[in-house]
């Protein structure tokens, strides 16, 4: 699901150097030129984005939610077990 953009802190753009920080003060982020460039021919024919600045913000985005994510757990124990009792009385386990 693509977020709203509006509810984002869109990153500028100035020779081929990324910036942004959705939380304030913004810092460089460098790309190559070519990597810009294809991802602005890409962009030019796709609705979702409206610039390569989204378009990285937006996948920055979300590797660090994964990122983040990683080894949390869903369930607690006991939920788990409640899951593993439904499903048994389920016949699924």
């Amino acid at each position: 699901m693509i977020p709203d953009p509006l509810d984002r802190n869109i990153l500028k753009l100035r020779d081929g150097t990324l910036t942004g920080d959705a939380m304030g003060e913004k810092v460089p982020i460098e790309i190559s030129k070519d990597l810009y460039e294809r991802l602005k021919k890409a962009l030019s024919n796709y609705e979702g984005f409206n610039s390569v600045e989204e378009l990285v913000e937006f996948v920055l985005n979300e590797f660090v939610s994964e990122v983040s994510e990683e080894g949390q757990e869903i369930y607690s124990p006991e939920e788990e077990e409640e899951i593993k009792k439904r499903l048994r009385s389920l016949g699924y386990l």
